[in-house]
């Protein structure tokens, strides 16, 4: 199983991008449909459909939650999550994701998506900002939305 963080999930669902990053788009969709050609389940934790949900109006929320919910398995957080995330806060892993000015409430927020990713029983997290293998110690391999190949040409440029 593999995990989005939020600016993945937001590129693979999302037709009406920004132009800077359509290729991310395209990236992420093509990874995604190899994922499920190989049965392979992809996991939205709530952090993630939180930050998600934060851009549209409430009553567009039900919408998007049943659509994500028949792609993706949604995993709440639970008191083990909670413990998982404070474990890694205090092992040191957030100070060293503050190198970037990220606000220490943004960092919690990360270590929550590393959290349930790990109590998920997932291998990988899939994020163009965030180094989740540094933030886990390597308990968490990161994939970087810019690295995954581009589809061949023309396989999205239809639906955008």
């Amino acid at each position: 199983m593999i995990c989005l963080d939020t600016n993945a999930l937001i590129w693979a669902v999302e037709f009406n991008s920004d132009p800077a990053v359509s290729d991310q788009c395209k990236r992420i969709r093509h990874y995604l449909e190899r994922l499920r050609d190989e049965q392979t389940p992809v996991m939205i934790p709530v952090p993630v459909l939180f930050e998600f949900l934060c851009k549209y109006p409430r009553e567009r929320h039900e919408v998007h939650q049943a659509a994500r919910a028949d792609a993706f398995v949604l995993f709440d957080a639970t008191p083990q999550v909670a413990s998982e995330a404070a474990a890694l806060f205090q092992a040191g892993n957030a100070a060293a994701m503050s190198s970037g000015g990220q606000p220490k409430q943004q960092r919690k927020m990360d270590l929550l998506v590393a959290a349930s990713a790990i109590v998920a029983g997932v291998t990988e997290i899939v994020s163009e900002d965030r180094d989740y293998s540094q933030m886990t110690g390597g308990r968490l391999t990161w994939k970087k939305v810019s690295s995954l190949p581009l589809p061949p040409a023309g396989l999205f440029d239809q639906a955008e």
